[in-house]
């Protein structure tokens, strides 16, 4: 918002859409300004602690499995695969039901 005040002789001057524009590029510089910033603090060094656990080999998928579940959900009905393979891409519940028009 500072930055934005102290350059607002540059701002009257721009179109509604110009303006929208520099203000994201604004917001968007103030925002990478402060994470070089953050990048720049050290961080405390933490020790390394051992991990005696276990590695479970049940939850290793074999390609095998992935092709077989792929060719499974292939093979379902557009209703069921679509929000299937939305949620896969990281879509959340909310952006899947309206994508395909359906209550959350």
């Amino acid at each position: 918002f500072l930055y934005v005040a102290k350059n607002f002789s540059k701002i009257h001057r721009e179109n509604c859409h110009e303006l929208a524009a520099y203000l994201v590029s604004c917001s968007r510089s103030r925002a990478y300004d402060m994470l070089r910033k953050q990048r720049e603090e050290p961080l405390e060094e933490i020790p390394d602690v051992p991990d005696d656990a276990p590695v479970p080999d049940d939850a290793v998928v074999s390609t095998d499995n992935i092709q077989h579940l792929t060719e499974l959900i292939g093979q379902m009905k557009p209703v069921y695969r679509d929000p299937l393979r939305l949620l896969a891409m990281g879509y959340t519940n909310r952006e899947i039901a309206e994508s395909l028009g359906l209550t959350d």
